[in-house]
This record gives C-alpha cells, sequence and structure tokens, in this order.
C-alpha cells in the first residue's frame, strides 16, 4: 500500500493491463474485489524461484577483467573499486586544451592560414 490519500496498492499485473492500466484503479478499496475475480496473481511464485548465479558469475568475470562497479546512489558511501562519479562530459581528466591557431570563415582560409 502506497502512503497517498486514497491508498494505492502496489501489484502485479498481465502486460495486457499494465500498458491500459490507470494506478488510480488500484487502491486499499478496489484491489480486494480484483483478486476475487482474477486469483492471486502471486500463487505460483514460489514455485518459479529463479537464481542469481549467472549475474554473479557475470560480476566475477568483469572484476577479473578490470571493469569497475557501477557508480552507486550519491546518498551511498564510495565503494572499493567504485569509477568516477561524475560524467564523462564534466570530468576534468577527460579534457584538453584548445589551442586557437587561426581563425577563419570557411576550411579553405583556415587552411591558408595553416599553410602561412
Amino acid at each position: 500500500m502506497r502512503p497517498t490519500p486514497d491508498a494505492r496498492v502496489s501489484m502485479p499485473l498481465a502486460w495486457g493491463d499494465f500498458f491500459v492500466c490507470d494506478p488510480a484503479d488500484y487502491t486499499l478499496r478496489t484491489v480486494p474485489e480484483i483478486v476475487a475475480d482474477r486469483g492471486d496473481a502471486h500463487a505460483g511464485i514460489d514455485a518459479a524461484a529463479g537464481t542469481l548465479d549467472a549475474l554473479l558469475a557475470l560480476a566475477d568475470r568483469q572484476a577479473e577483467e578490470g571493469q569497475p562497479d557501477a557508480p552507486w546512489p550519491p546518498h551511498f558511501d564510495k565503494q572499493a573499486g567504485e569509477a568516477a562519479r561524475v560524467t564523462p562530459s564534466r570530468s576534468r581528466a577527460k579534457k584538453f586544451p584548445v589551442i586557437t591557431i587561426a581563425q577563419a570563415k570557411t576550411k579553405l582560409e583556415a587552411l591558408a592560414g595553416l599553410d602561412r
């Protein structure tokens, strides 16, 4: 249940419902009737348990290859092995000095200036 005035409820939806639903339709008052009509969408969830083994193996392989961990959200302390939390365009290490050799309006004028 969400802390909203209408007490909206978080619940699973079929893809067909997801694309056409209005979240305001799923509240503490409406969901019991929806579940009674459609059944419990969570009924078989324990029988379909998955595993994180492939994801953990991928993380191990990437660590061995020297790939840094993805940046953590800013409210977390910086983690060991975490990459910089700055966008590459704002990184000072990536900037190169710009040297103006000549000013020209066209490519031909710039090339002529370079030859001079």
